[in-house]
């Protein structure tokens, strides 16, 4: 056994409860970006329902030592991921030890400083006034994709105004936080099939659109959104209701 696949499992342990305590879905692209994770196992994994976060990472893990199974030189682009997280660089350097103590080649890491995330959370009057303005009557659509509970959904009927309603699911959507809230989400959700608003959501993303991945997943539905363009990543099943 290779001293990186050693590594990774004398120290699995703490990989997993330490990630268990970060962002994942940044952590998640970052895998995929250096072929560590597949897009396709990136999706299963963050937006199947019920997995916990725990579970999360641990699907996650499988996959990165399985890749650097396969191809250990792999084992130092996880470290690098590891590194540029200042709350995981105790643990990068403790992983590095470990390796380094197995036997494992010097690794090329540079410990700088990582630059502030990119945010890109909307205001709830800019969303107001370029999407639920301009669609107005799609705002029960919009709510189901953005996973706004049906019996939240259902209590909005009872308004007058579909602009009102829309405010209402915008509301929910920032206080429950049932997918993730960024410009790039309701990009996505745009344009999807079901809503079909394709360039009101090209001239968003033009304006906000700033991560260059965010998953939304609705119901069996998987969307990979990325600057000015939305890729279907699974397909649409139909339910077995």
């Amino acid at each position: 056994m290779n001293p990186e696949i050693r590594a990774l499992q004398q120290k699995m342990a703490d990989i997993n409860s330490l990630l268990a305590t970060v962002e994942l879905n940044h952590f998640a692209h970052k895998l995929v970006e250096k072929e560590l994770l597949s897009y396709q196992s990136m999706s299963s994994i963050l937006n199947t329902l019920g997995y916990s976060k725990a579970h999360q990472v641990s699907q996650l893990m499988a996959s990165v030592v399985a890749q650097v199974s396969v191809t250990p030189k792999k084992f130092e682009d996880f470290v690098k991921i590891l590194s540029a997280d200042p709350a995981l660089q105790r643990l990068t350097e403790e992983l590095t030890k470990t390796y380094r103590n197995l036997g494992g080649q010097l690794l090329d890491i540079q410990w700088e400083e990582p630059a502030s995330p990119i945010t890109n959370e909307p205001d709830l009057p800019t969303l107001l006034n370029e999407v639920a303005a301009v669609i107005p009557a799609k705002w029960r659509a919009v709510g189901n994709l953005l996973k706004v509970p049906k019996g939240v959904l259902d209590g909005m009927e009872r308004y007058h105004s579909p602009l009102d309603s829309f405010e209402r699911v915008l509301t929910e959507w920032n206080s429950r936080r049932c997918s993730t809230y960024s410009w790039d989400t309701i990009i996505c959700v745009l344009k999807s099939p079901a809503i079909g608003e394709v360039a009101l959501a090209n001239e968003l993303a033009a304006k906000y659109g700033k991560v260059i991945f965010t998953c939304v997943h609705q119901r069996k539905v998987t969307l990979v959104c990325t600057h000015l363009r939305c890729i279907t990543m699974a397909t649409i099943l139909h339910q077995s209701n």
